[in-house]
């Protein structure tokens, strides 16, 4: 079986209710025995609104179930995973959260990441122990860009200053990065691309 497949073999046994928690402390405690820290934060990250609402794991069940029969390298993935090393994150909907985002398109993954006096550095990579780190979720819409056009446009937002809420002028995170850039993608405005984020990530709800 391929690293994706297990990757998402693993996202559709975390969004069984009830077997979630035991599920990811099971592969959490087996990776930090071997002394495998990627994997523990991978396997063992958790959102705790899963615990007390059956239904979005329902709705995560049903994401990745669809995610398991579509390949990384096509088509436009939103992922996500709990900022800096920690394991919990909470979802209330996409830019109100606390992860950290990334966009997968036609097999480029796209990451927005703050430096030094918040400066913003754009990640463009193919590497699939860096892909792996997310939990992608599969978007209905698709790109209509040529790569070379997506990585300069990812590139222009470098000018941007890091905010985790950015309210101000050209300030920015992840989630907005990633809503700018499936927009830009998929040509459509970046409010139906906010729409289409929570569609396909969900709220704390569904």
């Amino acid at each position: 079986m391929s690293d994706e497949n297990y990757y998402k073999l693993i996202n559709i046994f975390k969004s069984v209710p009830g077997l979630n928690i035991p599920f990811s402390a099971g592969l959490a405690l087996g990776a930090l025995f071997n002394g495998d820290t990627e994997m523990f934060k991978r396997s063992g990250e958790i959102d705790p609104v899963l615990i007390f609402n059956p239904l979005k794991c329902l709705g995560n069940l049903r994401k990745h179930i669809m995610a398991f029969f579509r390949d990384y390298s096509d088509g436009i993935w939103i992922g996500k995973k709990a900022c800096g090393n920690q394991i919990f994150g909470l979802t209330f909907s996409p830019g109100f959260d606390l992860y950290q985002y990334a966009i997968l398109i036609d097999g480029n993954c796209y990451c927005l990441k703050s430096a030094n006096n918040y400066k913003v550095e754009i990640k463009i990579t193919k590497d699939s122990n860096e892909i792996q780190l997310y939990t992608w979720y599969p978007s209905s819409k698709q790109n209509q860009r040529l790569n070379t056009t997506l990585k300069e446009y990812a590139r222009s937002m470098e000018s941007f200053s890091y905010s985790i809420l950015p309210l101000g002028k050209n300030q920015i995170n992840s989630q907005l990065f990633c809503n700018l850039m499936l927009a830009f993608a998929s040509k459509i405005t970046p409010m139906k691309a906010a729409f289409e984020m929570t569609t396909t990530v969900g709220t704390f709800l569904i």
